[in-house]
């Protein structure tokens, strides 16, 4: 067994009775306050379910008036490089058609293409181009026709192959403008905006609109870490923190930032460690017995890599993987390797997996993220957590085994 070098870190078992004093009054503080239930957190929102929302606020009417869809485009504006000129009449809001996250358009008027990427997903290849293209055949003039990038907090770009060469033009991007390529994000646009509408008559008026406008801006501030009620428990503890440090000027409080990161190192290392150890004791040795065979592994607390190789495969790999912290899996091309179309097309005709990009036959997000609770349950309940690895490679299995992969 590994321990931690404690004695590497100046003061370093006050700093760890000073944490563990902290964490149980911050503990005792949430505790305290008033009962919250917030639905969507509960449900553990993905994309989809997001852009949903999102569809509905903005589909709100009353008496052909669509003032929650004006005071978005408003915002839209606030971002844009080119002045918005677009009169709402009847606009036709939809999700998913020709797998846009949300249109909204009219024709011969204008299209607003809003890509969800609230959780940082990967981009596909020539994802805008499609879009675009789509909407032009849909007989929106070129110059109406307005892209949104939406992501969580604004830190996600948007990739080269997904945003070609071809749509920047369209969308009268260059150097110095980004055209009608719009980027906005949740953190900065979104909750603001909810906010703005919220005070709305027309949403006020309305007890389930405004329930939901109110749980979607709770739901939101949790998940960017701007509610009112944990920057004061944060305040609060940073007030008893420098009280128990004593630390009198700038040269003490830089010392003691010095040991807090070494102990903070020395602390990840034990934990990736020890999740290592744990995964491939548990999770890998379980999987071998069940005769597949790992081509690669590797994990750690905010990152998790496992690649199956079949038999039948020698075109692609199973892979589950992570991003941000959350599990995702799919077929994945081999270098080199190329799929037919009519194969491609099939994995996601019918439905085996919902995306597709530049490497990947076919890939899905799952319910799982990289948090404490994932680790603690996988110590407890590895087996729990294999069965559902087997199940999706079984399934992908048997939904491709007529295919030439």
């Amino acid at each position: 067994m590994i321990t931690i070098p404690l004695t590497t870190v100046n003061n370093a078992e006050k700093l760890l009775e000073i944490a563990n004093e902290l964490y149980a009054l911050y503990e005792k503080k949430m505790n305290s306050l008033p009962y919250g239930i917030n639905i969507i957190s509960e449900l553990r929102a993905n994309e989809n379910a997001n852009s949903r929302i999102l569809l509905c606020l903005l589909r709100y009417s009353k008496n052909n008036q669509y003032p929650l869809l004006q005071l978005f485009i408003d915002k839209m504006q606030e971002k844009c490089c080119e002045p918005i000129n677009i009169e709402i009449e009847k606009p036709d809001l939809k999700g998913q058609e020709n797998l846009i996250d949300i249109l909204i358009k009219e024709k011969n008027k204008y299209a607003i293409i809003i890509e969800n990427k609230i959780w940082n997903a990967p981009d596909a290849d020539e994802q805008i181009k499609r879009y675009v293209d789509y909407v032009i055949d849909c007989k929106i003039p070129k110059s109406k026709i307005y892209v949104i990038y939406l992501t969580g907090d604004g830190s996600k770009k948007i990739m080269d192959y997904s945003l070609t060469e071809e749509v920047r033009k369209k969308l009268k991007m260059t150097n110095k403008s980004d055209g009608r390529f719009i980027c906005m994000n949740f953190k900065d646009d979104i909750i603001p905006w909810l906010k703005e509408i919220s005070r709305l008559d027309a949403v006020v008026n309305e007890p389930l609109l405004s329930s939901a406008v109110i749980q979607y801006t709770d739901y939101l501030e949790e998940q960017f870490g701007l509610r009112d009620e944990d920057k004061k428990i944060d305040n609060q503890l940073t007030t008893i923190m420098m009280d128990k440090l004593k630390l009198n000027n700038l040269t003490e409080l830089l010392q003691t930032w010095d040991e807090v990161d070494k102990l903070n190192n020395l602390i990840n290392e034990e934990a990736n460690h020890r999740i290592q150890v744990l995964c491939e004791t548990k999770i890998n040795k379980a999987l071998e017995k069940r005769g597949y065979s790992i081509q690669y592994s590797d994990y750690s607390y905010g990152a998790f890599s496992l690649q199956i190789a079949f038999p039948e495969w020698k075109k692609c790999m199973w892979v589950i993987q992570s991003e941000n912290g959350r599990l995702y899996s799919g077929i994945h091309i081999l270098e080199g390797k190329t799929i037919a179309d009519r194969h491609l097309k099939k994995i996601i005709g019918d439905q085996i997996f919902p995306k597709q990009n530049r490497n990947w036959a076919g890939w899905q997000w799952h319910e799982y993220n990289l948090n404490d609770e994932f680790w603690e349950e996988i110590e407890v309940h590895h087996n729990k957590f294999v069965n559902f690895i087997v199940s999706e490679i079984e399934r992908v299995r048997e939904a491709t085994k007529e295919m030439n992969l």
